[in-house]
């Protein structure tokens, strides 16, 4: 059984959607190019705004990336 502090054990890349739901979500979001990150978390906070610099990992659990991202490169860790 893996817990929260595991580290990722598969990775995928992100193509940003208003209509893809991500089954499992993912533990984290690497952003490799800046920007905003617009998502709903697993727990279903929508639309939330994280703005991201280039090399970020954002410890949240989301299970949507919303279109309106302006973040580049963004690769989802489960």
């Amino acid at each position: 059984m893996t817990t929260r502090s595991d580290p990722a054990i598969s990775a995928e890349e992100i193509t940003t959607s208003d209509s893809t739901v991500h089954t499992p979500p993912f533990r984290a979001l690497f952003i490799g190019g800046g920007g905003i990150v617009r998502v709903r978390t697993a727990s279903g906070d929508d639309n939330i705004d994280f703005t991201c610099q280039s090399g970020t990992i954002l410890p949240v659990s989301v299970d949507k990336i919303y279109a309106a991202t302006t973040a580049t490169l963004i690769v989802g860790l489960r």
